[in-house]
């Protein structure tokens, strides 16, 4: 609202300077404010009012009901009519001041070519190109307000398909306690409420703390620890104290952690998992390794690890490095982020 305001007094300053423009002209006419009774300040006035009604005929009405529908021709048509229409006006003018300097100019169609029919031109090209412009600007905007539109609704598909296959595996680990009648099922469904709290709720948004994607991280891995044996060693290492007031886009670190735990343990063999994250400066650095035992259906993870990808894309273009070593023993990450 106060842009358009603004717009407003900006053409009303420009009008007025440019209706003053007489009064410096024919100053020994100044004082007559009587238009009707002086003929050059009639035409005069009726000269300058012409070219505003065209400069907002041609930005208003020419421009977008025919030019913008294609229709030429009519278009065409219509600044001729009106250029035709001024030069009228501007031989009227002329012939007044020749009245009253009683000093004939020559016969002719001269005024065609005048500074008055350059005046006329540039209005038109001010008006057309002030529009063309204006809707150039308003279509970028429109493009970028869908392109924004279609990237939050692509980011939360992503999300979404996420989270659905994170909680199932989750919910697995809880059956499993259950099922063995373990002490630890009413803790785990503590943590799972945690989880899903900050499912729900804290990540709901663009960006979260950094410091609170590692809490879902760690309420993540002790959930696990309740079902794993002593053939599974977990090292997880934080630095917490470089990572305050960091922030960084929620469940993005969550599937590299869910695969380790979904295809690196086993209750029969030796099966390490390390997890750290740190910062180096601007960038984060999160790096995840396994050994590789459970490898059936393993087609299935890269749709988790091909969305973390592509949202790595939409949200860190060309701040991200992403490096998957995927051995024939050992698959390990790490992933370095730039964060503001």
């Amino acid at each position: 609202m106060k842009k358009r305001i603004v717009q407003i007094i900006i053409h009303i300053a420009v009008w007025l300077c440019f209706f003053s423009l007489p009064y410096f002209i024919y100053p020994q006419q100044s004082s007559s404010l009587i238009f009707p009774s002086n003929r050059i300040m009639y035409f005069v006035l009726l000269s300058n009012t012409f070219l505003v009604l065209f400069y907002y005929s041609n930005s208003s009405v020419f421009i977008p009901k025919l030019l913008a529908r294609r229709k030429t021709i009519l278009y065409i048509l219509a600044i001729v009519c009106c250029y035709l229409l001024f030069c009228l006006i501007q031989y009227n003018l002329h012939r007044s001041i020749e009245l009253i300097i009683h000093h004939p100019r020559k016969k002719g169609w001269f005024f065609f070519f005048s500074g008055a029919s350059a005046i006329f031109f540039l209005i038109y090209i001010v008006s057309s190109g002030i529009k063309i412009i204006s809707e150039w600007f308003r279509a970028e905007q429109k493009k970028e307000q869908v392109e924004n539109e279609k990237l939050q609704t692509e980011l939360s598909l992503l999300k979404a398909q996420i989270n659905p296959h994170f909680m199932f595996n989750v919910l697995n680990t809880i059956y499993s306690l259950a099922l063995s009648q373990s002490e630890k099922t009413p803790d785990a469904v503590m943590k799972l409420s945690k989880l899903m709290r900050y499912v729900m709720n804290d990540s709901a948004g663009e960006m979260v703390m950094l410091e609170s994607e590692i809490q879902y991280i760690s309420n993540y891995i002790d959930l696990q620890k309740m079902r794993l044996t002593d053939m599974v060693t977990i090292n997880y290492h934080i630095a917490l104290a470089d990572i305050m007031d960091k922030r960084i886009a929620p469940m993005l670190l969550i599937p590299f952690v869910e695969n380790a735990f979904k295809y690196g343990v086993s209750t029969r063999e030796y099966s390490p998992i390390d997890i750290s994250l740190g910062m180096e400066g601007k960038w984060m650095v999160f790096e995840v390794k396994n050994r590789k035992i459970n490898t059936k259906n393993s087609d299935s993870n890269n749709i988790g690890i091909d969305n973390v990808k592509r949202r790595l894309e939409l949200i860190y273009p060309n701040n991200y490095e992403l490096e998957i070593e995927d051995f024939k023993e050992t698959y390990q990450v790490s992933l370095k982020i730039a964060l503001k």
